[in-house]
């Protein structure tokens, strides 16, 4: 009885796909029975990363760097680089310096368009910010929200300014009492414990435990009125002591803030 041979029993073995990364492999075609090879597979190159666009993870500025990334379709891997910034805000402003301490507050609020320049292709650092410019800040601070039917209380903020829709949604919000009955005064600079008094108010913080106030040699100076929200903003560190020649620092809380100073404020305050 003599048997006919099987034959082989082809097969395709070690077929390997491409990664990103990994060369693959077409695989080779082998017998199941004896083992012997047939034909040779061929490798295949790796595929190499498949990146979508860049997507910003932070933005950079004048101080630091910003970093993007991007995902490869195929495996999910993300690149990552930082980037640097082109311009700097205040470059587009002729009395602003790069090198002045603000620099870094400025930028920051002139980028989240809590504070804009004031014309001219002037920012004013060392100038006077007034009760109704504030306000404004405030108002954009908070998204702009409707007034609605919302009634101005005050006979000196007339219904068709700048900053009638603001005043009106502090006043309606607590924020601002005004400087005597019916009275905004929207022109008058304002005080730095004005400043401590509006922020306290419109961040509905509760009042700091521990007294900080007594430390300062004019802390008697400091109106009833403000007391509870110039602690607070010294406790939560955005009010400052001001060194006088001595080099002893002072509250001064009936003294005007700078713009500049007030960038740097909001820069803290709204950072939190």
């Amino acid at each position: 009885d003599i048997r006919q041979p099987l034959g082989h029993d082809d097969k395709l073995t070690g077929a390997k796909e491409a990664t990103c990364t990994e060369p693959g492999y077409t695989g080779d075609m082998v017998c199941t029975r004896c083992g012997e090879v047939h034909s040779k597979g061929e490798e295949i190159p790796a595929l190499g990363h498949d990146y979508g666009d860049w997507t910003t993870v932070k933005e950079a500025d004048c101080f630091h760097t910003g970093l993007e990334e991007r995902k490869c379709g195929r495996c999910g891997e993300i690149e990552q680089h930082e980037t640097t910034a082109e311009t700097c805000l205040s470059e587009a402003y002729t009395d602003l310096d790069r090198n002045g301490w603000y620099h870094e507050y400025v930028d920051w609020v002139l980028k989240n368009g809590v504070m804009n320049g004031v014309g001219g292709g002037k920012f004013e650092p060392d100038g006077q910010l007034t009760r109704a410019q504030l306000v404004t800040v405030l108002y954009r601070a908070a998204g702009e929200p409707d007034t609605g039917k919302q009634v101005n209380p005050f006979t000196d903020v007339p219904d068709d300014t700048w900053y009638t829709k603001a005043v009106i949604w502090a006043a309606n919000n607590g924020i601002v009492n005004g400087v005597a009955k019916n009275t905004f005064a929207p022109d008058d600079s304002i005080t730095r414990e004005q400043i401590a008094a509006m922020l306290y108010r419109y961040a509905g913080a509760e009042a700091a435990k521990e007294d900080k106030l007594s430390a300062f040699p004019d802390a008697a100076k400091v109106s009833d009125w403000a007391k509870e929200a110039l602690n607070w903003a010294v406790a939560s560190g955005l009010i400052n002591g001001v060194a006088d020649a001595n080099g002893t620092a002072n509250l001064e809380p009936q003294a005007t803030a700078t713009r500049a100073q007030i960038a740097t404020i909001l820069m803290r305050w709204l950072e939190k």
